[in-house]
């Protein structure tokens, strides 16, 4: 039985989310007799609990951020999509994308994940911005190298440059 025969009679399953449950899925997945495609807003994967090391300049952003297609290379059954879904008909059992393709399936994994709380003083969001996304946090790093960096290593705001 050819691979094209062989995957139309297998089931067919769609993660959303490539953070630590959708790649934890799709890797216990990954030898199993289905179709894995698993569906990420980003091409990479980003260890959440050491953002901080990077906003503090210990590590750079590559040191805990893969490629999501590195992570799931060895398992031949995931195709990795870097997409946003943004409609799910469950009485159709496909997932709609932002760019209007609807995928089909036969089982579907929801690993979201999730975001940041203010606990209601939005506020607060000001002074303590989101450490997600990684582009997020890369600002607020220059930021503090900047001021840590000063010739007399007092904390100060770098000088403004003319125009």
């Amino acid at each position: 039985m050819s691979d094209s025969q062989s995957s139309k009679s297998r089931p067919k399953v769609i993660i959303l989310g490539a953070g630590f449950a959708g790649l934890n899925a799709a890797k216990t997945l990954g030898s199993a007799h289905v179709d894995v495609t698993i569906i990420g807003r980003n091409n990479h994967h980003t260890f959440h609990p050491l953002l901080y090391q990077v906003a503090l300049a210990v590590l750079s952003p590559g040191d805990i951020a893969q490629p999501i297609r590195s992570i799931l290379s060895n398992h031949k059954n995931v195709e990795v999509l870097m997409e946003e879904a943004c409609q799910i008909d469950v009485g159709a059992q496909t997932v709609g994308l932002k760019t209007g393709i609807k995928l089909p399936y036969d089982f579907l994994i929801v690993a979201t994940g999730s975001t940041h709380s203010y606990f209601g003083k939005e506020e607060w969001a000001r002074i303590a911005p989101a450490s997600k996304p990684l582009k997020t946090l890369l600002r607020s790093a220059e930021g503090c190298c900047s001021r840590t960096n000063s010739p007399n290593g007092k904390w100060s705001r770098p000088a403004p440059t003319p125009h």
